[in-house]
């Protein structure tokens, strides 16, 4: 690949998204990322979106963890969290999950962060069972 993206043959970061789920005195946040290339017809026919690599990196309390994903045919490749305690529990207690993208490599292309990304690099998971610790009113 060339050193610079250019508007024939660059890949860029289309969406993260992130799905919570509540669990026993925790939770677990599920992140999808999708990538694609700006040009559909990029590579002619030796381009696939199948086999990229992107590496994340993942904080959570005082935890900095990096994780290398590969990408499917359709664009994306998703990652679940290990189980994090509820940020109800003393000390141990996790509110989110902040999620970076580090770096998208693929064969055929390049991806220089912020050129044609078309969502921001990061991405944060909240707790879904946060609650206040002030009493229902409710009779």
């Amino acid at each position: 690949p060339s050193s610079s993206p250019s508007l024939d043959n660059a890949m860029f970061l289309k969406n993260i998204s992130v799905v919570t789920e509540l669990l026993e005195e925790g939770w677990i946040a599920t992140f999808e990322l999708t990538i694609d290339n700006i040009n559909p017809n990029a590579a002619g026919t030796k381009y696939y979106l199948k086999g990229s690599k992107v590496k994340v990196q993942y904080n959570y309390g005082k935890k900095k963890k990096k994780k290398n994903l590969t990408v499917d045919a359709d664009g994306t490749c998703k990652f679940t969290t290990p189980f994090l305690h509820g940020s109800s529990i003393p000390k141990k207690g996790i509110a989110t999950v902040d999620l970076e993208v580090l770096k998208i490599t693929n064969k055929e292309s390049t991806w220089k962060p912020g050129i044609f990304d078309k969502v921001g690099l990061t991405k944060i998971a909240w707790d879904p069972g946060y609650v206040s610790d002030s009493p229902s009113e409710s009779a």
